[in-house]
Formats: C-alpha cells, structure tokens, sequence
C-alpha cells in the first residue's frame, strides 16, 4: 500500500499501480521477496514466538523519509476513511502486474 501511495504521489501514473512485485527479473537475474505478503507485526510476533532475536531499522521511523510519513500519517487517516485500503490496493496492484504481462490487452 506504501509503495502504491508513494508512486501515485509522485505521479507514477498507471505504471505506479502495480506496487512492488514479489519475484521479478533484473539483467538476467531473478530476485524473489518472500515475505512481501505479512505484515512487520506478524512478522516480529512470529520471532518472538521462535524465541529469535530482531532488530527494528530506527530509520523506519524517521520522518525525514517520505515513505515513513505515509506510513505514520497518511496510513491512518485512510484506514479511518476506508477500512480494509491496503487489501484493496494490493488487489490493483495485483491486477496491473497482470495485465502489465499482456500490453495488448491495456
């Protein structure tokens, strides 16, 4: 939803829908992001569980970096105004990798 927010923000555009994917191909290298789908607090909840150690990046709370605004700021207000956004981005962005695959279709 972050991602979404911020490249839409930026003027991104229709390409901005598609977020952040969790595989894609870079110079003929593939990279995966696993653990895109859970959140940072099932996350953390799941290390406590196993007894493992983490550390939380202190820049993830800086407000210097835009990102970090949203997510303290603008997050919120959307989550009182519209219950359930980040699934309903996600979904968009779900849909645009789709169709990105099919550039005749768009």
């Amino acid at each position: 939803a972050e991602t979404v927010l911020l490249a839409l923000s930026r003027g991104a555009g229709v390409p901005g829908l598609a977020g952040m994917a969790a595989r894609f191909e870079r110079d003929e290298m593939v990279f995966g992001r696993p653990l895109l789908g859970l959140t940072a607090q099932s996350l953390r909840d799941w290390l406590l569980a196993e007894g493992q150690a983490f550390v939380d990046d202190p820049t993830n709370s800086d407000p210097r970096y835009t990102r970090n605004r949203i997510r303290a700021e603008l997050s919120p207000a959307w989550q009182s105004c519209f219950p359930g956004y980040r699934e309903a981005l996600a979904r968009s962005a779900r849909h645009r990798r789709f169709w990105k695959r099919w550039p005749d279709r768009i």
